[in-house]
């Protein structure tokens, strides 16, 4: 017997498979699940020298957690305001608990097979395994893996934005990832409660590109990291405010350059100068561009605060 959320979650979703749920953003409370991360975690978070024990970062595709397990993670408090990120990072864990890297690769470049999906429910539990036990019942896999999960946008930023996804990486998460404490939470960045005492500090901060999807300026989301975000973190952690693409480094295309995308790297280039004015940051990251989107630089640009 479902509990009344779980119920939601499980309508809600099956609407977006069936296509009769409009999204009118990508940031809502029932949004698509990306499929895989849009950050080079891999590259960045090797820079990282603090420890991430403890870890506070946004659910996403599950891919970031999975970045920061490879590094050392043993907590993890993971949030997002889709409602739907937690199952889809929940089934990617089970995934790797339960399958072989070659099985792994089918299962998401073949769409979620039967064959496949029965040995990934043997590490799915509790409403996890009763939600995608309810998807696959009413859905065909290839509506879950088109609609309910953003593969148009997600599917082939693979090989080297997280550790996972090389054969290497998957194995050394696959050890790890049993012994690594994880907890859900669905909620909106801006109203994050959590009690700064010592149980409750974080080595580790990752905020993604959340800064991108919130109605704030500059200003305002300073105040806002300053007052609730550095707060939480433990002598000596760092924090990750804000990932934006292609923000640094040469042209990617001259075509770039003159039709596409010189606006919005002008208005990147303008929020880092302002986080800047307005906080202490620590350091502007560097890394190879991802992939994702259509930014002007060959660079991503990753800014930080440490403790």
């Amino acid at each position: 017997m479902c509990n009344q959320l779980l119920k939601q979650d499980i309508n809600n979703a099956i609407d977006i498979c069936s296509n009769t749920y409009i999204q009118k953003s990508v940031y809502e409370n029932y949004s698509q699940i990306p499929l895989r991360g849009s950050e080079n975690c891999s590259e960045l978070f090797k820079q990282v020298e603090n420890s991430f024990d403890t870890t506070f970062i946004v659910t996403g595709s599950g891919d970031q957690s999975l970045e920061t397990i490879f590094h050392g993670a043993k907590e993890i408090y993971s949030f997002d305001i889709n409602c739907l990120a937690k199952y889809g990072s929940a089934l990617k864990f089970a995934a790797i608990m339960t399958l072989e890297y070659e099985e792994f690769c089918d299962f998401y470049k073949k769409m979620f097979p039967m064959y496949l999906y029965n040995k990934v429910r043997e590490g799915l539990s509790g409403d996890y395994l009763q939600f995608w036990d309810s998807l696959f019942d009413f859905s065909f896999s290839q509506d879950i893996y088109y609609s309910l999960f953003d593969a148009k946008h997600h599917s082939e930023i693979i090989d080297f934005c997280c550790s996972i996804y090389s054969k290497q990486g998957y194995y050394q998460v696959k050890d790890r990832i049993s012994k690594v404490k994880i907890q859900y939470e669905t909620i909106d960045l801006l109203d994050i409660k959590i009690n700064s005492d010592n149980k409750e500090k974080f080595d580790f901060i990752y905020l993604s590109n959340i800064y991108y999807y919130l109605k704030c300026s500059p200003k305002q989301y300073s105040k806002f990291v300053l007052s609730r975000i550095f707060p939480l973190l433990k002598s000596e952690g760092e924090a990750f405010i804000h990932y934006l693409y292609g923000a640094a480094g040469d042209p990617k295309s001259i075509l770039n350059l003159l039709f596409f995308d010189l606006k919005e790297y002008k208005k990147d280039l303008e929020v880092i100068k302002k986080l800047d004015l307005y906080l202490p940051l620590e350091r502007h990251y560097l890394v190879n561009c991802s992939g994702y989107g259509t930014s002007l630089g060959d660079k991503d640009v990753a800014l930080s605060l440490k403790r």
